[in-house]
């Protein structure tokens, strides 16, 4: 486990929108913004952990993003976190799942993977092998069915966002996701690949 003290330039905020803020609100004695704030942090990679702490509070209308991520050795993404640290919360932790393979984990500063570095580990042993299927049925009452599949031939658990949500499948496994909308439905795997499913009448529905 290693710990750090990290100086961050006026670049690093969390949204754009963010930024005007931090111009605008200036540091005090006893607050920082999040331009000029410092933090420390412990990392944890082959746990898949990692706490931030600001060295002072933040002053009010501040903050500052922080992401953990791990991938596979392919270099898909397999968890994500994201947290915040504000006026009101000077320590936050994340924590993410590391396949059982070669992986890597990043932790980064920002809302977004791929900001300024924070840490990284690389480490496991083994071919990461995921095979992940998606499929979509319409069924008479409205409903979308959507399975989730992960082939036999897998060595870790596939990944889907499905309107938001993390769904995993264990390999040789499958689960399914319903939903009752006319409005198209995004599966992003961890291939990556993106799949979209629409309702349509399946042309067995009886007359109404």
């Amino acid at each position: 486990m290693r710990w750090f003290t990290l100086a961050l330039g006026g670049a690093v905020l969390a949204t754009a929108a963010f930024t005007g803020a931090a111009s605008a609100v200036g540091s005090s004695p006893d607050c920082a913004t999040a331009a000029t704030a410092t933090y420390r942090h412990t990392f944890d990679g082959a746990g898949g952990t990692a706490t931030v702490t600001a060295e002072q509070p933040l002053c009010a209308g501040q903050e500052q993003a922080f992401t953990l991520v791990s991938y596979t050795d392919q270099g898909s993404a397999y968890d994500s976190d994201r947290v915040w640290i504000t006026a009101d919360r000077s320590t936050v932790t994340m924590e993410v799942a590391v396949p059982a393979c070669r992986a890597r984990v990043v932790g980064s500063i920002g809302a977004k993977a791929g900001g300024t570095s924070l840490d990284t580990y690389r480490g496991g042993t083994g071919d990461c092998t995921v095979t992940p299927a998606v499929s979509f049925e319409s069924y008479c009452d409205g409903v979308l069915h959507i399975r989730l599949g992960n082939g036999t031939d897998a060595t870790v658990d596939a990944v889907f966002q499905v309107r938001g949500k993390t769904v995993r499948v264990a390999p040789g496994e499958s689960t399914d996701q319903v939903f009752r909308t006319t409005e198209p439905v995004e599966v992003r795997d961890s291939s990556p690949a993106t799949h979209t499913g629409v309702w349509a009448d399946p042309g067995t529905c009886p007359a109404s």
